[in-house]
């Protein structure tokens, strides 16, 4: 392999060839918008002792990041754990680092260590409900989980988030530690609205998310006072879009649309441009500004819904597969949604016969697009090819579509489906016990002793 190809794979991750959806996506994680580097050899020399070791863990950190390796944060947790250093020491490189503090922390040792492990750099995938779900992948959960070991607020409430999100397909009520974790999280993050990502959260949790998270009362006036303060682009567009869907406020017009759009050059801000214009031209036209002056890929999908709205199939497939190519999963769920329908919504009788009028070609590519979704750590991709191999081995009664789902199922387990899970211990008992723990199973039974430190 030549050494610039190893160093593509370095930065992107795993690069799939498939015949029909050829991909070469990204870890959108860390891709440009979000960078982490690693810290030149060079730097390290004539740095103390502390300094060095804090920056090789950091280049450890940074590979697990990049290479979507959970298990290279954990690597890197254990050597941090083992530094053994005098508080005084601690306090110089917290001060250094900038390292925040937290209501709960105790030592400068873990103020930096919150600061090293938190992935600081994600809130943009709340831009869209087409990149929110990535909060689910192995490495953002192990980061979230490891910045909680460090008493982190906003780690500990990302923790109780995402593990809400992945047993959210169970009947059950809210699991009692994930709704005391939330407890415990919103507690202290009320305690430290000077940082614009907990203003963030504080003002959703006062709006949209007090439905699912269920521990603050919805209350839109406090929600956008605090949301203006955060005075950041994701906190500012959050605070336009509660006057357009609460009672009590001016109903922000097209023109503060427009200018924010404009003068914050941000991407949701253009999508929402295209949805209120009334002409086909003018929101194709606003979804090709997210995406060329923001950089917000996740608008491809946008625009391909928008084609597929307008009869135009083929244009459609094309910013679907873009979507994709850019590392933005859902865009190949949707290329697999147009060959054999939303296999998660549809019917299980609708599903069979959907299949059986679908030809072999286009089976294949929805096949393909369902696992080129899950290779990229997102564990729908895995749900919809398992529904697919299901609906395959009940018609066919091959072998190898057998096959095929338990490889399937497995993979979905290590990318944190739940679905995965339930489905492997119902279809393929006996692999099923033989089965390593998941991360996330680990991660909620960790959650009762962890919250213990706060």
């Amino acid at each position: 392999m030549k050494l610039k190809n190893r160093i593509f794979i370095l930065l992107y991750g795993l690069c799939i060839d498939c015949e029909g959806y050829a991909s070469e996506s990204p870890n959108i994680l860390f891709s440009s918008q979000t960078s982490i580097k690693e810290t030149p050899l060079s730097s390290i020399i004539s740095k103390s002792p502390l300094t060095k070791d804090l920056e090789s863990i950091w280049n450890d950190i940074t590979r697990g990041h990049n290479t979507s390796s959970p298990k290279l944060l954990r690597t890197a947790y254990k050597k941090f754990k083992i530094l053994s250093y005098s508080e005084q020491e601690w306090e110089e490189a917290a001060k250094k680092e900038y390292a925040a503090s937290w209501p709960s922390q105790k030592t400068f040792k873990e103020r930096v260590g919150a600061l090293f492990f938190y992935p600081v750099t994600f809130a943009w995938l709340f831009e869209s409900p087409y990149t929110e779900a990535c909060l689910q992948a192995p490495v953002m959960l192990q980061a979230f989980e490891i910045s909680a070991r460090f008493r982190h607020s906003l780690g500990l409430y990302y923790l109780a988030y995402t593990l809400d999100n992945i047993y959210s397909d169970t009947n059950d009520e809210k699991r009692p530690e994930i709704k005391q974790a939330y407890q415990v999280a919103l507690k202290e993050l009320q305690q430290c609205t000077d940082n614009p990502a907990v203003c963030y959260v504080l003002g959703r949790n006062y709006t949209e998310d007090s439905y699912k998270v269920r521990v603050l009362e919805i209350n839109p006036q406090l929600a956008c006072k605090l949301l203006e303060k955060g005075d950041d682009n994701n906190n500012q567009f959050a605070a336009l879009t509660i006057r357009e869907k609460m009672k009590g406020f001016k109903i922000p017009s097209y023109k503060e649309y427009k200018k924010f759009a404009k003068h914050n050059c941000y991407g949701p801000a253009y999508v929402k441009l295209s949805i209120l214009n009334t002409t086909f031209e003018k929101k194709v036209r606003y979804l090709d500004r997210a995406i060329k002056k923001t950089h917000m890929k996740a608008a491809f999908i946008d625009k391909g819904l928008l084609y597929l709205q307008n009869g135009n199939r083929e244009e459609a497939i094309k910013s679907f597969l873009k979507a994709g190519k850019e590392g933005i999963a859902e865009g190949y769920i949707n290329l697999g949604i147009l060959k054999v329908g939303d296999l998660l919504i549809l019917p299980r009788q609708s599903i069979s016969d959907t299949i059986e009028r679908t030809s072999p070609k286009e089976i294949q590519e929805a096949i393909q697009a369902f696992e080129l979704a899950g290779k990229l750590h997102y564990a729908k991709g895995w749900d919809y090819l398992a529904i697919l191999y299901i609906e395959l081995y009940k018609k066919t009664r091959e072998e190898p579509y057998g096959h095929k789902l338990r490889s399937c199922l497995v993979e979905g387990i290590k990318d944190n489906s739940f679905k995965a899970y339930e489905l492997m211990k119902v279809l393929f008992p006996e692999d099923f016990s033989s089965l390593k723990t998941p991360l996330f199973q680990k991660c909620y039974s960790n959650l009762a002793k962890l919250l213990k430190q706060y």
